[in-house]
């Protein structure tokens, strides 16, 4: 058997084995899955799905509950029927394997200067801690990524209008792919840009038309009055269910306000965001000639997305593994040293600091001061330099796929 075939058997295997603790947690401990089948079974029958006093409130934009109406209803509190959670594991795991199979594709292995493995065993050690976070949580970020892989892929084959619909689709799921618009503005993509705003509006509104409320509010609206607008500028989200403090928000605003004892902390976490932004906008300012520069440019954006949100939870840097991955590929095949001392800084700060490794207690601490927060940022500044080396200055080739049409 080749090396190559052997690693397939072993990864399927792993990936089988996977489903037996997936299952156990989920028919016998805490899931995030009935959390979205409950807001679906109550959109069905018309009733509130935005309830604070839920012990798991549902805080998503209303047309995230929609996919989940298939599901059957699950109880917060276990135990729980089995079937859903095999479904949402396949769904899950088929999220992943699409989303690695169109990265791969578009990044050129060709070009390394050391074996291919090498790549694949160091974006694993680095995302796959937040990959495992999703699946650990049985969460639904995943979803939210692959909608945003599928457009990266579909902007470099030319595809404007369909990646501003996937992009437009995964905003409808949650708010931060909102933050696409900056690449698309800036990039004079106009048509991704209205196929992105007409998907976004047409699907949030979907379930009012489908599903209407009984007292005549449009469900959106009613998500921003229960959690957007209750949300203060340079500030953590301090809402609802979220606690300012929190040590699982690990945003830049979240991590900034648990370790700045200052009156003034919200002016330096209005400079930070400012600068993520201008950082994110300078990435993406021109249209790309090449795949490598593309991806480049959706990772900054995917590294604003968990900086710049209100909350951002371990399992919503799932996102990282593009970053991670176009990082990876470019210090094994330029060999530039930021780009080795970025990976080396998110091991150290993230794989190694686990708490199966370090212990809970330690673990905590080092979750406090924002683990995650800090890979993100290093990342993006390892990004920003990989887009500088690439030509994000110049002015793209308009008859490259990826360029504005």
């Amino acid at each position: 058997m080749t090396l190559k075939r052997t690693g397939y058997a072993v990864l399927f295997i792993v990936l089988l084995l996977g489903i037996l603790p997936f299952l156990h947690k989920g028919t016998g401990g805490t899931s995030e899955l009935p959390v979205y089948t409950i807001a679906a079974d109550r959109m069905l029958a018309g009733e509130e799905i935005y309830r604070l006093s839920d012990l798991k409130p549902f805080t998503y934009p209303p047309f995230f509950a929609v996919p989940f109406i298939p599901f059957p209803d699950l109880t917060i509190e276990p135990p729980r029927e089995a079937p859903p959670f095999v479904a949402w594991y396949l769904i899950t795991l088929l999220s992943v394997v699409i989303a690695v199979m169109l990265i791969r594709q578009h990044l050129p292995l060709d070009q390394l200067t050391f074996p291919n493995w090498l790549f694949y065993l160091v974006t694993l050690l680095i995302a796959g801690r937040y990959l495992g976070s999703v699946f650990g949580n049985q969460s639904h970020d995943l979803l939210v990524l692959l909608p945003i892989i599928i457009a990266a892929d579909q902007l470099i084959r030319g595809r404007q209008k369909t990646a501003g619909l996937l992009l437009g689709l995964a905003a409808a799921f949650k708010a931060t792919p909102l933050l696409f618009m900056v690449l698309l503005v800036a990039q004079k993509r106009w048509g991704a840009l209205a196929a992105m705003l007409g998907t976004l509006c047409a699907v949030s509104l979907a379930p009012d038309l489908i599903f209407p409320r009984q007292d005549d509010q449009l469900w959106v609206m009613v998500w921003l009055n229960t959690f957007v607008l209750k949300l203060s500028s340079g500030g953590p989200a301090d809402t609802g269910p979220w606690n300012a403090a929190s040590i699982l928000n690990q945003s830049l605003a979240g991590t900034l306000h648990r370790i700045l004892d200052t009156e003034h902390v919200r002016w330096f976490i209005l400079a930070g965001q400012a600068t993520v932004l201008a950082l994110v906008g300078w990435c993406v300012l021109h249209p790309a000639r090449d795949k490598v520069l593309l991806l480049a440019q959706f990772s900054a954006v995917l590294c604003g997305m968990v900086l710049l949100s209100p909350m951002s939870g371990k399992a919503h840097f799932c996102v990282l593994l593009l970053p991670v991955a176009v990082v990876s590929w470019d210090a094994l095949s330029s060999r530039r040293l930021l780009s080795f001392a970025g990976l080396a800084f998110a091991f150290s700060a993230g794989t190694l600091t686990s708490k199966d490794l370090i212990g809970r207690e330690l673990g905590d601490q080092v979750l406090a001061w924002g683990t995650a927060t800090w890979i993100s940022v290093v990342l993006l500044v390892c990004v920003v330099v990989i887009c500088h080396s690439t030509g994000n200055t110049a002015q793209a080739d308009p008859n490259e796929p990826a360029s504005n049409s």
